[in-house]
């Protein structure tokens, strides 16, 4: 069937008069609100006839149209022949084909709720929820269990008390969670407010960076996101290459550096708070507890010295309270395009995430690997990807 999308004066354009949808006025009165803000940017779908558009999807609009005082529309012309054309037409403009997930609408509406009217939108999540709804909802504490964690000893809270601020890294994960509820501990015997920063890469698993806001909103913890001038996707496609499987410089360029930079205070005068444990061999894994780095900042992991199996304990302990990720097969927050991932990672990203494995899949062909005597993660990496090529 063929169609065209022609510009038609809107005395031209009539509705359909079998259109089996209606409109209650307030949400009509929201549809011209919409219209007056971001203009008409679809075309309505109409078949000719007798000189005249009969719109078979966007009834509703031309309505809008009519009243707001336009005097031409788009119309996408369709070969509509038959009666039978034209209810296929019709059904299909308004189909229901897609979902919204829930989660990723609150993660990518929540940082503009105070700059985008909600009241003006409505989605389907089943039914009609109002954009002001669903945020209200997503607001309802999902993390408010009370943590079973040991109390920071007199040693830990005098080493919190010699400094003037308290910050702690988070980043969704189970070693970083434990070490902010250890924070969150410290600050309430002692009095001190703690800020918590957390970094936006670019490309974080989804709901990640909900997760973050909301379980501090739940845990009445201040929370200051952090973004690197360019998105860590953007910037390794634009190298045609991976981080490098040696010196991680993804850490300390999209992590460790953003984090230095985004601190409000000065290094001497502030703790920093982030997870750590020897067996750990990432970028900035702490020699010790206590560390002070060559640009004076002075970092903390309050578990570091704590025996593995007490730590897996204790990790197990606060699963209620963790990034519900992990129920889903991840085994670690990370960005999806980490080239580091165990394949149960990527299997779990397939699972959940399809349109990201795939984007994966075709990086993997496209990018090179920087490579080192006796690295075994591009080996791993091409042995998982080979299966997919």
């Amino acid at each position: 069937m063929k169609m065209k999308i022609l510009k038609v004066p809107i005395e031209k354009v009539e509705p359909w008069e079998r259109n089996p949808r209606g409109i209650k006025r307030a949400d009509f009165e929201r549809l011209k609100k919409q219209i007056q803000k971001l203009g008409v940017y679809k075309p309505l779908v109409a078949y000719r006839e007798n000189g005249k558009y009969i719109v078979l999807g966007g009834n509703m609009r031309i309505r809008a149209l009519r009243e707001l005082g336009h005097k031409e529309v788009d119309v996408s012309v369709v070969d509509a022949k038959t009666e039978k054309e034209r209810i296929e037409y019709a059904l299909s403009d308004n189909d229901r084909a897609g979902y919204y997930d829930s989660d990723l609408l609150v993660e990518l509406v929540f940082p503009y709720e105070k700059e985008i009217a909600l009241e003006d939108f409505k989605l389907d999540l089943g039914e009609p929820y109002n954009l002001v709804e669903i945020l209200e909802k997503a607001r309802a504490p999902r993390f408010k269990e009370k943590a079973q964690i040991p109390e920071p000893s007199q040693d830990q809270l005098g080493l919190v008390s010699r400094f003037k601020y308290f910050s702690v890294n988070f980043s969704g994960g189970k070693d970083s969670l434990l070490a902010l509820l250890w924070a969150k501990a410290a600050a309430e015997k002692l009095g001190k407010t703690i800020e918590v920063l957390f970094v936006e890469t670019g490309a974080e698993f989804p709901c990640v960076s909900s997760y973050v806001r909301r379980f501090c909103v739940d845990q009445k913890l201040e929370l200051r996101v952090l973004t690197p001038k360019e998105s860590i996707l953007s910037f390794y496609i634009r190298l045609g290459r991976w981080p490098d499987p040696k010196y991680r410089d993804c850490q300390h360029l999209f992590i460790n550096k953003i984090l230095d930079d985004g601190l409000k205070t000065r290094p001497e005068e502030t703790l920093t708070v982030r997870g750590g444990r020897p067996e750990q061999r990432v970028t900035r894994t702490p020699r010790a507890a206590y560390i002070v780095t060559r640009a004076g900042h002075h970092i903390y992991s309050p578990y570091f010295d704590l025996p593995a199996p007490e730590y897996e304990a204790l990790k197990k302990s606060v699963e209620p309270l963790c990034w519900p990720g992990y129920k889903r097969g991840f085994k670690r927050t990370a960005c999806w395009i980490c080239p580091f991932q165990s394949e149960e990672q990527w299997d779990a990203l397939r699972e959940n995430y399809p349109p990201l494995w795939e984007e994966m899949r075709t990086l993997a062909f496209r990018l090179r690997f920087p490579q080192h005597r006796g690295d075994g993660y591009v080996k791993n990496f091409r042995r998982y990807w080979k299966r997919f090529g």
